[in-house]
């Protein structure tokens, strides 16, 4: 609706209000739908981020922590919400251009930041089930970097804590094992190095080696 205020003098009256865009009840759902589906994927981010330090649950970390992922679900639920809110259609253009161009960035970025975690090898504790050793190598070639953690308890419950971080510019291969059911070795540079384990399996220290 257009409203207008009349002239004294006797001059047109010209327009003062803008044109009103009416949100169906549909683009209400929709963008509803989109914000809900944005805040799920908002707070599984943080929860996987939370938990990727180092004690945090393995498998929320695992499942979550994937920034890069969460961040290409987005992608269509902030299309939808572009396209549902009662903006000028200008705006919304705009905007729309906007969302297309980070997606075909996001696209790029799969290229070149997308990398592989591989585990290496695995070593349970002496006598026990729930507490083992596990390496873990991620990236590609020269680039890759080399973690140990201790993993403690069992399926949902479980635990990761770091040991080692070994950097892609250390050149050995670290010898690390366990010397006792609470207690870890690692071969440095400058001699073995002996990591005691709390009992949830927090490591005394943590080592970070990059040649």
């Amino acid at each position: 609706m257009i409203t207008t205020r009349g002239q004294a003098d006797g001059w047109p009256a010209r327009p003062t209000g803008r044109r009103s865009i009416e949100w169906t009840a549909f683009e209400r759902w929709a963008f509803r739908a989109a914000f809900a589906v944005l805040a799920v994927l908002l707070l599984l981010g943080v929860t996987g981020h939370y938990n990727s330090r180092s004690g945090g649950y393995l498998v929320l970390q695992q499942w979550f922590d994937r920034p890069l992922l969460l961040w290409t679900l987005a992608i269509p639920a902030l299309f939808v919400a572009v396209l549902n809110v009662p903006w000028w259609m200008w705006l919304r253009i705009l905007l729309t251009t906007a969302v297309t161009l980070l997606a075909a960035g996001t696209m790029v970025l799969w290229l070149f930041l997308a990398t592989s975690t591989v585990v290496k090898g695995t070593q349970e504790a002496p006598g026990r089930t729930d507490r083992k050793i596990v390496q873990e190598e991620t990236g590609w070639a020269l680039d890759s970097t080399t973690a140990y953690y201790v993993d403690e308890g069992t399926g949902l419950t479980t635990r990761r804590w770091l040991v080692l971080a070994q950097g892609p510019h250390d050149p050995y291969d670290r010898a690390v094992r366990w010397s006792g059911p609470d207690r870890i070795q690692v071969d440095t540079d400058t001699g073995t190095v002996t990591i005691d384990l709390a009992a949830d399996g927090r490591p005394s220290r943590e080592l970070h080696l990059d040649g």
